[in-house]
């Protein structure tokens, strides 16, 4: 017998006896008396054993071999969550009997529908380890929704309780049929656990049953006429936005007029929503500059869509992996676009548009004190020289940007990170990501955020540095062309204030102390060379960023 056999063996064994215990507990409370008790108290340590040794095997699978494919390591780790899970499913069942010692009449549980919860939860258990076996993604999904179908019965006895409790009478057997319910309830909670944990071992992704449902409704609305278990679900890992990433992808298949090889993102709906319009007016401007919208879908707070996959790759990926001619040659194509986006959709009605960076500042800074609780410097002397404090210095640099005026808008990314942009060797175009934030808005604020995106990637090898370097000064010699042709005297100056914003909020995303005190220093030396500017009584068009910032 194989290691993995035997831990499918004792799998097999701990819902064999999770089940003896839900089947007890049912009968000992559909009794009158005290039969039973004993049994199940007595049965809680097995399955404590079995699930310690479940978890023993599991580790010692994936920690001691060297042959396992990502598809064994992923049911072995859904393995050793179902068997957790089925652990506390039977500690409830202890927890029930305790509290059936505190009814007065036996009896008066009956009022309740605790025996459709225990039916529920018994028919789910019995289709766990078939359902594993054939990575049935559509009984998983039932297994699922026994939890939903639970959460509505508990809801209609929490109310009848509710009712019951403000008539004063039978007080304490109300409250702990309560208790007996919500341990019910939360049994309904593990076997979604467990569901979950099947998805996870027949995907390879750590879904949520509202996502899967979500991903099931977009894929009705699209042209994909196969079943769940024709999909490949890869995650998409590294956003901060809050929203899940996963590619979609099956063999054979087709979605609309492209291969089965999908983006499904799901979150908040007004951000999803948000990036479907953004998705909308981008190719409304400029034809398959972003990827189309193959579906969307709406459920209560959260939404969901299905998008094209586009081809290419990542520009912080091309930077980090090819020759300075190829890396040229794909950054004269960003910039070419740039350039004539950025004409195409200048406008010079800014009346409605205000500078902000500022505010984005201290909109993010609990985020960045929660990683590193020291970045908020506060006023002190050292000898002579005073050093100034961060809110000091944010309250003066805001006070600035309400003085400075926007000589024109343009639509920008609004995340122009350098992980948001794709070239497409074969084609030779470049495509946007995460369109989320696109708005009309000053364009500095995409020039901040592409040089310390290039800045802030953790990079220290000399020549990969170098490289980084250069882009940053290419881009920057960009943008400074692009503001003289178009009498921007007020560049440096907006730049300044949007590159303290980006070099301070950065560093909630960065870990490593020494590199992350560099980005925070970075925005305090430029917020206290734009005050001593002001102070000095200079114009702004004659304020020169201190362009050695930018560089690692």
């Amino acid at each position: 017998m194989t290691i993995i056999d035997g831990i499918k063996e004792n799998l097999s064994f701990i819902i064999i006896e999770t089940t003896k215990q839900l089947r007890a507990t049912l009968e000992f409370m559909q009794s009158s008396g005290t039969d039973g008790f004993f049994d199940i108290l007595n049965r809680d340590s097995y399955l404590d054993n079995l699930k310690n040794l479940i978890e023993s095997q599991c580790y010692l699978r994936i920690n001691n071999s060297t042959d396992c494919s990502r598809h064994e390591i992923n049911e072995i780790r859904s393995i050793q969550t179902i068997g957790v899970n089925l652990e506390r499913m039977g500690d409830d069942c202890i927890n029930i009997l305790r509290q059936t010692e505190h009814l007065k009449n036996h009896r008066f549980i009956d009022r309740f529908d605790y025996r459709e919860i225990l039916s529920k939860l018994l028919w789910g258990l019995g289709e766990v380890y078939e359902t594993l076996q054939k990575k049935d993604l559509s009984m998983a999904l039932e297994v699922c929704k026994i939890e939903l179908d639970i959460d509505v019965i508990y809801k209609k006895n929490f109310d009848d309780i509710m009712v019951s409790l403000k008539t004063g009478n039978d007080t304490e057997d109300l409250v702990t049929s309560l208790f007996i319910l919500r341990y019910l309830e939360r049994m309904g909670d593990t076997l979604l656990n467990v569901g979950e944990a099947i998805i996870f071992a027949t995907t390879g992704e750590k879904i949520k049953i509202e996502q899967f449902l979500l991903l099931k409704n977009n894929l009705a609305h699209s042209d994909y006429e196969g079943d769940l278990e024709g999909i490949d679900l890869t995650g998409i890992w590294g956003t901060h936005s809050g929203c899940r990433i996963s590619k979609v992808q099956a063999n054979e298949s087709k979605i609309g007029d492209g291969p089965m090889g999908v983006i499904f993102k799901e979150g908040e709906h007004s951000k999803i929503r948000r990036e479907r319009d953004n998705i909308a007016e981008w190719d409304e401007l400029y034809p398959g500059i972003v990827p189309k919208v193959i579906s969307f879908h709406k459920e209560g707070e959260t939404a969901s869509m299905l998008m094209e996959y586009l081809p290419g790759q990542a520009l912080d990926a091309i930077v980090l992996n090819s020759g300075v001619e190829v890396i040229n040659a794909v950054l004269d194509s960003v910039t070419k676009l740039l350039g004539q986006i950025w004409s195409g959709t200048r406008q010079y009605d800014n009346t409605s548009h205000k500078l902000d960076y500022m505010a984005q500042l201290v909109k993010r800074m609990d985020e960045v004190l929660a990683v590193h609780k020291k970045f908020m410097k506060y006023e002190q002397m050292l000898g002579s020289v005073e050093t100034r404090a961060s809110k000091s210095l944010i309250e003066e640099c805001t006070k600035i940007e309400a003085s400075l005026d926007l000589p024109f808008t343009v639509r920008i990314h609004g995340d122009f990170n350098v992980s948001n942009l794709l070239y497409d060797f074969d084609s030779g175009r470049v495509r946007f990501i995460d369109v989320y934030r696109s708005r009309q808005a000053d364009y500095i604020q995409d020039v901040s955020v592409f040089l310390v995106s290039n800045f802030r990637i953790p990079i220290f090898q000399k020549e990969l540095r170098k490289n980084l370097n250069s882009v940053i000064k290419r881009f920057y010699d960009f943008s400074e062309t692009y503001a003289r042709k178009n009498n921007d005297g007020l560049f440096n100056v907006r730049l300044a204030l949007a590159l303290s914003r980006s070099f301070y909020t950065s560093t909630r995303f960065e870990l490593n102390l020494k590199f992350a005190n560099e980005m925070f220093m970075r925005s305090h030396y430029i917020m206290e060379k734009l005050i001593r500017h002001k102070r000095s009584g200079g114009s702004w068009e004659e304020f020169k960023l201190p362009k050695q910032v930018l560089y690692y």
